[in-house]
């Protein structure tokens, strides 16, 4: 491992973080030091605000959440360094969530969605909230893996009162204005801006290895892209 100390301005603020990134490596082990500074990004845009989302306030939670294809591996193998039970059990709440979807006709779409307009990707995401489709990982209305959540959901924060997100509208949601976000500049540098929806992360990633890639490079060039 390598300390990095990533210094960035946001906002006119500077901040500063250091990280420990690996060496030559699965692109998979260069995500907590994304997550450390999304964390350090999320914490200077939220200073002094009156944030919203608390646990047991899980509508964010029923969004189509894009994720990069390399953190969809990492969730992989999160479940597969779980015993068998906990193992079993959010595998049958993926299975679940695709079977929920499928039943109100959105499972194709989001299987397509590399062929779908701008316009018709923003019908889909509010189709999708309208499903109520929950995360596979929101357990109890809260977030079963929170420390290795994904940078999308990190980023998704809001003032404005907690209700409104199960209806959103650009009148009545006040998200957290960031000025920079990791996922993206990540799907951009690892993807190539492809994404895919969290709830698609195992049946994506199936028989996938994540890409060998050099750590130093990969977060340099992605805190480049931001």
């Amino acid at each position: 491992m390598n300390l990095a100390k990533v210094k960035l301005t946001v906002n006119g603020q500077s901040l500063a973080v250091d990280v420990l990134v690996p060496g030559t490596g699965p692109a998979t082990d260069v995500l907590p030091a994304l997550f450390a500074v999304t964390d350090a990004i999320v914490d200077a845009g939220t200073a002094g605000l009156a944030v919203s989302c608390r646990k047991g306030c899980g509508a964010c939670c029923r969004q189509m959440v894009p994720i990069a294809f390399t953190e969809a591996q990492h969730l992989r193998q999160l479940l597969d360094r779980m015993d068998d039970e906990r193992r079993e059990f959010f595998e049958q709440r993926f299975a679940a969530a695709r079977e929920a979807l499928n039943a109100k006709g959105l499972l194709g779409p989001l299987q397509q969605r590399a062929t779908l307009s701008d316009d018709a990707l923003y019908a889909l995401d509010v189709e999708y909230l309208k499903a109520w489709v929950a995360c596979p990982f929101l357990v109890d209305e809260s977030c079963a893996i929170h420390a290795a959540r994904p940078m999308a959901c990190r980023e998704f924060l809001v003032t404005s009162p907690a209700e409104f997100c199960a209806e959103p509208t650009a009148d009545r949601v006040e998200q957290v204005p960031l000025g920079a976000k990791v996922s993206t500049a990540f799907r951009a540098v690892a993807e190539g801006g492809d994404w895919i929806p969290l709830v698609l992360a195992l049946e994506e990633s199936a028989g996938t290895t994540p890409a060998e890639v050099d750590g130093p490079s990969l977060l340099t060039a992605t805190l480049q892209a931001l």
